[in-house]
């Protein structure tokens, strides 16, 4: 027991998986491996074979279809393997990425190996006791005696019962040979009062004391001690492959496990049997419809197959196929997968890969401590953060009377109108001012008639130019009209001066930015409103944030009526679109940034706050993850997921936008 569980938890690494066992014989040879996941005992199921006699379907249908399990733990004997094994293929339970253990020391005497063909393509492993390696320099036997045949079977209990021969043997042999006296045991034992072998005490305490150098002929077993208790509490495990007998590790007695001390296969075998579960495997690929991810191509219709699909995750997939030499099929899903927090379920794509209904998960995938739980990730191929999606106003027409938008349209008129006003009274003042007229003909010294110059024309012309700030070539002479003017001119600085700030003020109103610059102005704000992805990565941000801004963020969303949530990033995009300034969308900026490379009706506020990673999720303790981990790096190193998102980020046409200076 103690063996499996350093196996399943130290070199398999298993977490979760069902044991089956045929006899409580077997139920206490998998007692330790009930204890292996504590902190989730749910993630270990167990069954017993008595219970599905009548139906073995049943059993595998529930382990397939019900617990969606694919790593098993099979304690049966050698003969009910057989039907059992059989009745798991119907339910495809011994298909790609399914695993099975058996725990019985006699497996290898099962038929299994017999029935072995391309449909077993499960990984399938088990352990036996593990034989001495015979010495290649003895001579062969040219005439094998049946023990020799049914050694070379390694039937289990011949074995052992060879091995106790031989250790009882040598010790009595050892005992007998030092003693000074010999006394026969009692022919019977039956008798009442009969007395114990004296002797025998003594060979049972040098039982205990030899090894397997002690003794000749040598153990069939590698390494026989006998503890103080009687026990054996020593002895090491091959781990092999029941199918091809191809012998994969070396489990010893202080819990180490090593490689096999040679490459032979195990007796009985060939070496070229074939073995189905290394041969090129097939991955479910789950997945979405998100741009620039994953698409359907604009002639779709006319394509079959995986051709109808393009996107950024379509050439990453491939490009890890082709690195790995996988292939694969896309499931398609309607969302990345959210928590249900009354059922502790999970739903889209994580769903799929928690029932084994697929193997890998490739989209806008957040690393997130919650879905780490239940799933694996590969190591990022994407670096993002979260920032503000919102409207952009388009830019406004020219007005070739922008220049009266200082003043309001009465200011205006109340303005010509007391221009108006001011050259009638300039004319009339000046009929009454004697000097303002003067001898149109200096040659004459008395003429008979004078001239006033101040008529209405000059008069208007003087209040323009003071308007202007350019003057005049004529000015009045008389104290009354000079008083006049300069009433007019200090009213005209006061106008002027006020038309240049409010010209400055409109000027610069164009150019400010919109009600809102950073997140922290767009929590104090209260004209927009603003939401994320419904039980997305960044939603759990917010809401799980423990810095004061964040949690003033989530707070206001789920306050907001109706829902400022989206159920996905398309739906929050067109919400800014059409909302004209009155929405902003929360959104990881690799997602944004795409949106706004292709409508000019969308722009970023603010910097980018939080760091996000985009990876691969795969199944727990998923064995094909670090090769993957190592294919992106590669991908990596080589600039091709650079190159993978500059093709896919930037538009093929840009679409052209008015300048903001228009």
């Amino acid at each position: 027991s103690k063996a499996y569980y350093s196996i399943i938890k130290y070199n398999y690494e298993w977490q979760q998986f069902t044991l089956v066992y045929e006899t409580k014989i077997g139920l206490a040879r998998l007692q330790d491996l009930m204890n292996i996941n504590p902190l989730n005992s749910e993630q270990i199921k167990i069954r017993y074979i008595e219970d599905y006699k009548s139906d073995l379907r049943v059993l595998w249908k529930e382990i397939g279809e019900t617990f969606h399990e694919n790593k098993v733990i099979l304690d049966c004997e050698a003969d009910s393997l057989q039907d059992l094994v059989l009745t798991a293929k119907e339910f495809k339970m011994l298909g790609s990425f399914k695993y099975l253990f058996l725990s019985h020391l006699n497996t290898h005497n099962s038929p299994l190996q017999s029935m072995y063909d391309s449909g077993y393509r499960a990984n399938i492993t088990s352990v036996r006791l593990k034989l001495v390696d015979e010495n290649p320099f003895r001579r062969k036997k040219t005439r094998l005696r049946p023990i020799d045949e049914i050694f070379q079977k390694q039937i289990l209990l011949p074995v052992l019962m060879y091995d106790a021969v031989v250790l009882f043997a040598n010790a009595a042999r050892n005992v007998i040979t030092k003693a000074r006296s010999y006394a026969e045991p009692q022919k019977r034992c039956e008798f009442e009062f009969g007395r114990p072998w004296y002797i025998g005490r003594q060979i049972v305490r040098e039982m205990k004391s030899l090894s397997e150098d002690d003794v000749e002929p040598p153990f069939k077993t590698e390494n026989l001690k006998i503890d103080e208790n009687g026990q054996r509490t020593q002895f090491n495990l091959e781990i092999y492959k029941p199918t091809t007998n191809e012998i994969l590790a070396v489990w010893k007695s202080d819990g180490t496990i090593s490689p096999p001390t040679s490459i032979q296969f195990g007796t009985g075998s060939s070496s070229t049997t074939p073995d189905f579960s290394l041969e090129r495997k097939k991955f479910i690929v789950t997945t979405r419809f998100e741009a620039p991810y994953f698409m359907l191509k604009e002639d779709y219709e006319n394509l079959r197959g995986m051709e109808r699909y393009e996107g950024y995750a379509v050439d990453l997939i491939q490009k890890l196929s082709d690195i790995m030499g996988f292939e694969y099929e896309f499931l398609i899903e309607s969302r990345t997968g959210k928590l249900n927090p009354d059922t502790g379920e999970w739903d889209g794509m994580i769903r799929r890969l928690i029932d084994h209904q697929a193997q890998i998960a490739i989209s806008d995938i957040t690393i997130t401590q919650a879905r780490r739980q239940v799933v694996d990730f590969t190591v990022p191929f994407m670096q993002l953060g979260i920032s503000i999606l919102y409207y952009k106003r388009p830019p406004e027409a020219k007005n070739e009377f922008a220049f009266l938008e200082p003043f309001a349209e009465e200011v205006w008129y109340y303005l010509m109108l007391t221009q108006l006003i001011m050259t009638l009274l300039f004319v009339i003042l000046a009929r009454f001012s004697h000097h303002e007229w003067t001898n149109p003909n200096p040659a004459d010294s008395d003429p008979e008639e004078l001239e006033n110059i101040w008529n209405n024309s000059n008069s208007f012309w003087l209040m323009i130019g003071s308007i202007m700030q350019q003057g005049c070539d004529i000015l009045p002479k008389g104290p009354p009209m000079r008083i006049l003017s300069s009433m007019w001119w200090f009213f005209t600085l006061m106008m002027v001066n006020a038309y240049i700030a409010n010209l400055a003020a409109s000027l610069t109103n164009n150019k400010l930015p919109s009600e809102f610059d950073s997140l922290e102005s767009l929590i104090d704000q209260d004209k927009v409103k603003y939401g994320t992805l419904a039980g997305g990565s960044t939603s759990v941000f917010f809401s799980e944030s423990n810095e004061t801004e964040y949690k003033r963020a989530w707070n206001q969303m789920i306050s907001f009526k109706p829902s400022a949530f989206t159920s996905s990033n398309k739906e929050g995009v067109d919400r800014v679109r059409k909302g004209n300034g009155s929405y902003a969308f929360l959104m990881e900026t690799t997602t944004l940034s795409y949106n706004i490379e292709r409508d000019c009706h969308l722009k970023q506020v603010g910097s980018q706050f939080s760091e996000k990673h985009y990876a691969l999720a795969v199944p727990l303790g998923a064995e094909y993850r670090s090769n993957l981990s190592v294919s992106l790096l590669q991908l990596s190193e080589k600039g091709e997921l650079y190159n993978l998102k500059h093709r896919w980020w930037t538009p093929t046409v840009k679409p052209e936008c008015p300048s903001e200076d228009a």
